[in-house]
């Protein structure tokens, strides 16, 4: 994805001149996937970050990634996807009878992007929402309180047919 940058002040005065472009960075890490469904054994393995939203602030672009989890059921352990259990999910899949799974907290990511460079400043692997049973990253923005920016991050949880959403922030941006 290519990135282009304007000032609102241009775009609502028809100038289309970009303050800055980049291309994303590659959202690139290393984590543990099931051999097999059968014995319980896990490699280190590369995979890409799912893209999951962005929002800018000042000269920051801010970028969350990351997979659901929850799901014990074959399908899952025969994509071999990279798997990130909370603690509930480890103890359903015990419950469920798929004991071995690894004690993570999920695969969400928040990278912080400085867009005069394109280059990543920050990356984070975000643990909040860990004791959701569902957990999959879905958005961000930028909320202002008192004058001071707070980044939120949402996460999609609960079961199947009856989602809901959790809304979390941190109130430090870069």
């Amino acid at each position: 994805m290519r990135y282009y940058v304007y000032a609102l002040s241009d775009v609502l005065a028809r100038k289309y001149t970009p303050l800055a472009t980049f291309t994303q960075p590659a959202l690139n890490y290393t984590g543990q996937v099931r051999n097999s469904l059968t014995d319980n054994t896990w490699a280190t393995e590369k995979y890409t970050g799912i893209f999951q939203g962005y929002t800018a602030y000042g000269q920051y672009l801010y970028m969350l990634d990351g997979n659901a989890y929850n799901n014990c059921d074959r399908a899952d352990f025969n994509k071999k996807l990279p798997p990130s259990p909370s603690p509930a999910f480890v103890k359903w899949c015990q419950e469920q009878g798929f004991p071995g799974a690894p004690k993570t907290s999920g695969n969400a990511h928040l990278t912080t992007v400085d867009m005069n460079t394109g280059e990543i400043v920050e990356q984070r692997h975000i643990t909040s929402g860990e004791s959701l049973t569902y957990r999959e990253a879905e958005g961000m923005a930028i909320q202002v309180v008192g004058g001071k920016p707070r980044l939120c991050y949402g996460f999609a949880g609960g079961e199947s047919g009856a989602r809901t959403t959790t809304i979390m922030y941190k109130n430090a941006v870069i």
